[in-house]
Parts: structure tokens; sequence; C-alpha cells
């Protein structure tokens, strides 16, 4: 089964860009790492625009609702990083 996706990216009158692409079929930006790009930006605003050590980086994303081991984390949080 081949499933071909017609889409289009589009600005609206806010200034925001919006893609028809379905959030699950789009690409992760990091191979490799399930988490999605807004998932990384906060990450990566966290640890370099706020210096927030990972431990708390990961508390906070608990309170989110992101729930996985510390080793988990880690190991995608070393992968974001690169």
């Amino acid at each position: 089964m081949k499933h071909v996706w017609k889409t289009a990216t589009y600005m609206d009158a806010t200034g925001d860009s919006h893609n028809t692409l379905p959030v699950e079929e789009r690409p992760n930006p990091v191979a490799g790492c399930p988490f999605s790009a807004e998932m990384l930006a906060f990450i990566m605003m966290e640890k370099y625009g706020y210096n927030t050590p990972k431990n708390r980086i990961k508390t906070k994303l608990r309170e989110m609702g992101a729930k996985f081991s510390k080793s988990t984390f880690v190991r995608h949080y070393r992968l974001a990083i690169g």
C-alpha cells in the first residue's frame, strides 16, 4: 500500500506558517530521535537559552506529559544536541 499526500505550506494573516501534511506523517528533524520539532525547540531553548540542566529539562517535560526513562531521555537528548 502506498500513500500519496498532496500538501501545501501557507502563511496566515498573523504571519504563522502552516502545513497541510498530517502531523503524524511529518519526518522527525533528527534521524533516530522520536522528538518532534516542537519538543526539540523546547529542549534547545531550555539548554542554550536558559542554561537549564538536563535533569530539570526532563522534569519540565514530565510535567508537560512526556514520560520516558532517564536513559531514554539522555540517549535522545544527546542525539538532539548533536
